[in-house]
């Protein structure tokens, strides 16, 4: 239990933090890629106000205060203007881009490619045919952000280089990445080191009160081993029945079972499922329980449908198994409304077997069906009854499948059947 607790600590809390780091590389990346996109675009807008060339400096400067891109400050002693990072005056000289003008009548397309080195015009043509095909105004073709502009009697397509600014944008974006797992790893690291600590004070309590659980059912289980051999000899030396000691014999009967199962419970919490796991024949033991629960069946009047796959075997502690079967079975037939058979079936899944035992049990919810493997949790109909369960035989049921790495469930059927499922 206290390992689950480590484990489940570790989980959230890495997790909780990767979802964090997460968050944060998504929402630098996309505000660096937002921004990226925002300065090839009022570039890209200046070019076309000017005909697919940078105007003068002068009118570069006022083209793009116009365009919001750069911001009206001075930014030294020279009163030069200073903006966003690469949109600035010097932008004309750093920009390398290339256009493709489209005549509307038809004809070739007249490229001018200038202004860029590492594209030739064969190259270019193929870009401009494939900007032009498509419906959109803009948009990337490889590194080339374009922007499409309606001229008289043409269409002027004008193409920036973004290779730079791109392979800048994945470079961050894999840094961020890069340093976000090592930080993780190093969190993950820490926290390892440090979970024993902080679980320790449940793990102390949590073996204290396993502790108190075993001291105090083997010295109960003492005064009740004597209460009930005195109880027996007393109505053996009475000649005429006495309701009042086959009371006593009856609650000290209870007491004792209750105590057995609390010890067994309290054994299954350490239970590592290492303890004489063998390979068993796993659907001659289903039989066989099922087999000496059919007499208790019939005596009840309840219908006992048995629908094993035969030849199935299965790796665990048998007796362990042989218990589980037991208490599902115990527990159906208890709490079976009479409406129908009790049927167990037992089932090769491609991953272990499933076995599941159905019965008819009257009004229950989800949420009921839901706290079914909570301790000593009885149904208002099962506390109403004289079946003298305790709530404990579903919470011995789990610590045996989940010792053995398995799963199991409870679910409500139509026609107020409920159904228990172990996947072992």
């Amino acid at each position: 239990m206290i390992k689950k607790l480590q484990k489940r600590f570790l989980l959230l809390s890495t997790g909780a933090l990767f979802l964090l780091l997460l968050m944060i590389v998504i929402s630098s990346s996309l505000l660096n890629y937002r921004s990226m996109i925002y300065d090839a675009d009022s570039i890209l807008q200046v070019l076309a106000d000017n005909s697919g060339q940078f105007p003068k400096d002068n009118k570069l400067k006022k083209d793009l205060m116009e365009s919001g891109a750069f911001r009206h400050e001075l930014s030294d002693s020279r009163k030069e203007p200073s903006g966003r990072k690469g949109l600035s005056l010097e932008t004309s000289y750093e920009s390398r881009f290339f256009t493709a003008s489209i005549p509307d009548e038809g004809g070739d397309i007249v490229l001018d490619t200038k202004h860029v080195a590492a594209i030739g015009d064969e190259e270019a043509l193929s870009i401009a045919k494939k900007a032009q095909a498509l419906s959109a105004g803009q948009g990337f073709i490889g590194d080339y952000r374009f922007l499409k502009d309606r001229e008289s009697g043409k269409l002027l397509i004008i193409f920036l280089d973004c290779g730079r600014k791109l392979d800048s944008f994945w470079n961050m974006a894999k840094i961020h990445a890069i340093i976000s797992i090592l930080s993780l790893a190093a969190v993950f690291g820490i926290l390892l080191i440090l979970s024993g600590k902080i679980v320790r004070p449940v793990a102390e309590a949590h073996e204290k009160q396993k502790q108190f659980i075993s001291i105090a059912g083997h010295e109960i289980k003492t005064p009740l081993t004597i209460i009930d051999t005195d109880s027996e000899l007393l109505r053996l030396d009475m000649e005429e029945e006495n309701e009042w000691l086959e009371d006593i014999c009856i609650q000290t009967k209870r007491l004792t079972n209750l105590t057995n199962e609390l010890l067994q419970l309290s054994k299954l919490d350490e239970y590592s499922g290492n303890h004489t796991k063998i390979e068993f024949p796993l659907s001659d033991i289903i039989m066989d329980t099922a087999r000496s629960f059919q007499i208790l069946a019939d005596k009840e009047k309840i219908g006992f449908q048995v629908r094993v796959e035969p030849m199935l075997s299965y790796y665990g502690d048998e007796n362990q198994i042989r218990r589980l079967a037991g208490i599902l079975f115990d527990n159906a037939i208890k709490y079976s409304s009479g409406t129908g058979p009790v049927q167990v079936e037992l089932k090769k899944r491609k991953h272990g077997v499933e076995f599941s035992v159905e019965n008819p049990a009257g009004q229950v919810t989800k949420e009921q069906c839901s706290c079914f493997f909570d301790r000593f949790y009885r149904t208002e109909q099962a506390q109403r009854s004289e079946n003298g369960g305790y709530g404990l035989g579903l919470s011995i049921a789990k610590s045996i499948v989940e010792a053995h790495h398995g799963e199991i469930v409870a679910e409500v059927l139509p026609e107020n059947h409920v159904r228990v499922k172990a996947i072992l």
